[in-house]
């Protein structure tokens, strides 16, 4: 993720997350949140590497990606939220931006997993 000095206040950030984006470099929000989606992919693919491992099946293993989504979610957020509209397309961006689209991944990730380890 691109990053840039951070002088600002708390409220200074404010103002510019509530700002609609003025003065953003759209191929800078572009590559962002080209990476958050790759982190997001990266960490589908290693929560579904260990569902399989741990041998979750049915609904737990579901339950496992959604609370990995949420915690993974809620880093983002942690982590990046001070910069807001800034470097991103919206602070809804970091919470559910890919979750969907990797639950494929994931349990591609899952069942791989768990058939090398607990059928073979």
């Amino acid at each position: 993720i691109i990053k840039f000095q951070q002088k600002d206040t708390m409220a200074e950030n404010k103002k510019k997350c509530d700002a609609v984006g003025k003065g953003v470099d759209e191929v800078v929000v572009m590559l962002n949140s080209k990476k958050i989606a790759n982190i997001r992919t990266l960490c589908a693919i290693v929560f579904g590497v260990a569902a399989g491992v741990l041998a979750l099946t049915g609904f737990h293993g579901f339950a496992f990606y959604l609370l990995t989504s949420i915690f993974l979610s809620i880093f983002l957020h942690f982590r990046f939220s001070s910069v807001c509209l800034n470097h991103f397309k919206s602070v809804s961006a970091l919470w559910i931006d890919g979750v969907s689209g990797n639950l494929f991944t994931f349990i591609l990730f899952w069942t791989l997993a768990f058939g090398i380890v607990h059928v073979y």
